[in-house]
């Protein structure tokens, strides 16, 4: 029995050798498969030895086959191998095939764990390692002998005997097996390296000795016939050193007779039957040698744009950071002599300490310097501004550094004199970049967007101001077309102030001039209406006495007709008539109030009073209006007014309010110092002056109303000048407010005349 135990394990040895061997030549894509099934066709021979210890109970070296499935293959073979040789197992029957089955999917199992643990670990180089794993799987065999199938009175009997055989050929075997798994799967890698290295690689190698070449690359037996010193590799070797009998290491350099550079790198072996070779490694040069050329004849280029060029140039060496070269510009720009400058490093010749070390770190952490602000120091001493920029250069197989200086110190003089300039201007001034960022604001720039610069500078102009519509597509058109434009913009977020704006292109963007011209725009409104009111007065004067002598007698002449019994049907057409040319009079006489040249009668008394006197009149037209009216006198001074004009103002514009209004809507009248004026704010509920019609306000007949003449604000603007006072008008969507601000006579009299 022992006897066939240790055959049936030689025949696993051999068997699963000759798969190892044959697992290398195959297709990796099918591998798995054809694995499988020879691994399941061996187990069916290694269960073919039947080495029965009782009745119905065979054993054999199954496991180790299967562990090799699991552990070569993987899942795939493993699978395959167990199905086979279970279906076989089990047709054959007796008592064990349970326990036969079962240990042929354990084992498959344990291989494949094995495969996915062990396979790159180092452990599986080791012999001791596989010894381990052998006692282990024997171990696991004898428990599926003992237990599966449930334990009968003859498993211990078969204990007694396969225990020992198992326990000392298992370990063995998987030993030798496994491990000459990993030598030939060693031994067949460094093969396929070197077939690779020979017939794909471009490596040009060739081995040879005394007799010629033994092995040559496939790239160099192409080229056979191209080169003599392959059918003669001893031209490779040194012409003073022609024996092989040594192993040191030699480096050539060849030139073919067609003009080719080549080096050759040889190592000297001695060869398993004791004679001495060589191993090549050969490449060709010919195109370095050609950039070699060129990179020659680059750095003489170099050199003369160095020394030609119109820049200060350096060249240091990293190293110490001491000077290896200078252009003539850099000395005559800093007065040096070229013996003086040599040797020597920037720190000697004046640089700042804290200058250098920055420029070096930057260098350091960004590999270049870039556009750098620095001092340039002359021999003399003094001291200019430079844009220096640096990078890291080769010169003669040492690191250096290549540094170019472009003087500034005009330029930022010059830079410094408009700054100074543009400091002084009494006219805002900002610079934007092409992505609408603040690059620079003046002083008066700061006062007019209420920020320091510091808050705006690198900031989208955008982004921190709602920016009027009319200015950011003027700006735009600025860049894009690159012209100058001016033009004026009303701005609501500078308080609905007007501005005048020039805006001119740059290189990086556009600079722009602003100043506040609302006061500008105000006085030329007002100088606007002043002449249609002179031009009105002028018309007045002219016609307006002419209009009303034919009316007078007219309207007599009409009264006569009325009173004559023959005209008695016509009476109340006659009276019609008579009222309709006192209308025309009374506008005549609202015209002609325009053009009046005499100073106006004004007399110190309380406003306060001519209000308190009006307010019955308008508390009854709100109440016959459906609307309401408040009054809210406030504690002011007494004023040089005309009662009469005064009040035919306040008339109107209460008037104008009321009918602006829809019924509940509210009429207030408030008076109130502000800023040392008395201000009479008469405000109503209405829809708002629509804004093309604000600046249309008090020019005589323009009306929006369907029976309005246009004269009573007309009326009213000229009153309120003649009292040297203002009318300012605020309106949105909600109301109307008429501010009317009329100067204080003077200290004494506002002292004496302040009323409740």
């Amino acid at each position: 029995m022992y006897y066939a135990f240790l055959s049936n394990v030689l025949n696993v040895l051999f068997l699963s050798g000759i798969i190892i061997w044959i697992n290398l030549s195959l297709n990796k894509k099918y591998s798995p498969y054809v694995l499988g099934v020879m691994f399941g066709l061996i187990t069916i021979f290694v269960i073919n030895g039947q080495i029965s210890v009782v009745e119905g109970r065979f054993y054999d070296f199954r496991h180790i086959t299967m562990t090799m499935a699991g552990f070569i293959g993987g899942p795939v073979t493993a699978v395959i191998a167990a199905i086979i040789s279970s279906l076989y197992r089990y047709h054959m029957g007796g008592t064990g095939s349970m326990g036969g089955v079962t240990s042929i999917i354990v084992f498959a199992c344990f291989g494949t764990f094995l495969g996915k643990r062990i396979k790159s670990n180092q452990n599986g180089r080791k012999p001791f390692f596989w010894l381990i794993i052998g006692i282990a799987m024997a171990c696991i065999f004898l428990f599926i002998i003992g237990f599966i199938p449930p334990w009968k009175g003859n498993s211990v009997k078969v204990l007694r005997f396969v225990t020992v055989p198992y326990l000392i050929i298992t370990p063995l075997a998987t030993t030798i097996i496994f491990n000459f798994y990993f030598w030939t799967n060693e031994f067949f890698g460094k093969a396929s390296i070197l077939n690779t290295i020979i017939n794909s690689s471009p490596i040009n190698l060739m081995i040879f000795n005394n007799h010629g070449p033994i092995l040559l690359s496939k790239n160099l037996n192409k080229q056979r016939k191209s080169y003599e010193f392959i059918e003669n590799p001893t031209l490779l070797l040194d012409h003073d050193n022609l024996e092989l009998e040594t192993t040191e290491h030699l480096h050539r350099e060849i030139t073919t007779d067609d003009k080719k550079h080549l080096t050759t790198d040889l190592s000297g072996f001695q060869m398993p039957n004791g004679e001495y070779a060589y191993v090549a490694i050969i490449n060709d040069i010919t195109d370095r040698k050609k950039e070699q050329e060129k990179l020659k004849g680059a750095t003489e280029r170099f050199r003369k744009a160095f020394q030609l060029g119109p820049h200060m140039m350096a060249i240091l060496r990293k190293s110490d950071f001491r000077y290896l070269d200078v252009n003539d510009r850099f000395l005559d720009e800093r007065g040096f002599t070229r013996e003086e400058a040599m040797g020597k490093t920037p720190i000697e010749l004046g640089v700042p300490d804290n200058e250098f070390h920055q420029i070096v770190q930057t260098l350091e952490e960004h590999e270049s310097v870039k556009n750098y602000e620095c001092s340039l120091v002359t021999k003399s001493g003094s001291k200019g501004s430079a844009i220096l920029s640096a990078e890291t250069i080769q010169i003669d197989d040492q690191e250096c550094i290549l540094i170019a200086y472009n003087d500034v110190t005009e330029i930022k003089r010059m830079q410094k004199e408009m700054a100074t300039i543009l400091e002084s201007m009494t006219d805002c001034f900002f610079a934007i970049d092409k992505n609408f960022n603040f690059t620079y604001i003046n002083r008066a720039g700061e006062l007019a967007f209420g920020r320091s610069r510091d808050e705006l500078l690198n900031k989208k102009i955008t982004e921190t101001f709602n920016v009027n519509g009319i200015a950011l597509l003027n700006y735009h058109e600025v860049m894009n077309k690159k012209k100058s434009m001016t033009f004026e913009i009303l701005s609501e977020a500078f308080g609905n102030k007007w501005f005048e704006l020039s805006a001119y292109p740059t290189e990086t963007g556009l600079s722009c001039y602003f100043r506040d011209i609302t006061d500008q725009k105000v006085a030329r409104d007002e100088m606007a209406r002043l002449d249609r009111l002179n031009l009105v007065g002028q018309m007045a004067a002219g016609i307006g006495h002419e209009i009303r002598n034919p009316m007078t007698t007219v309207r007599g002449y009409l009264q006569l007709m009325g009173i004559k019994p023959e005209y008695a049907k016509q009476k109340s057409t006659f009276e019609l008539m008579i009222s309709e040319l006192d209308r025309a009079n009374e506008i005549i006489t609202e015209f002609l109030s325009l053009a009046q040249t005499k100073q106006t009668e004004l007399k110190l008394q309380s406003l306060n009073n001519i209000l308190t006197h009006l307010y019955p009149l308008l508390e009854a037209d709100t109440f016959n209006q459906n609307k309401r009216i408040q009054y809210i006198p406030g504690e002011i001074p007494n004023l040089e007014l005309n009662r009469k004009e005064i009040t035919q103002v306040i008339l109107n514009i209460a008037r104008n309010g009321l009918e602006a209004m829809q019924e509940y809507g509210c009429l207030t009248l408030k008076t109130y110092l502000q800023d040392n004026q008395v201000v009479l704010a008469i405000k109503d509920e209405g829809r708002g002056i629509p804004p093309e019609t604000m600046n249309k306000l008090g020019i005589p007949f323009y009306t929006t109303k369907d029976y309005g003449t246009g004269l009573g604000l007309a009326t009213s603007y000229k009153i309120v000048e003649s009292h040297n006072a203002k009318i300012k008008v605020d309106s949105n969507p909600s109301g109307t407010t008429f501010y009317i601000f009329f100067s204080i006579p003077s200290l004494g009299e506002e002292r004496e005349g302040m009323i409740a």
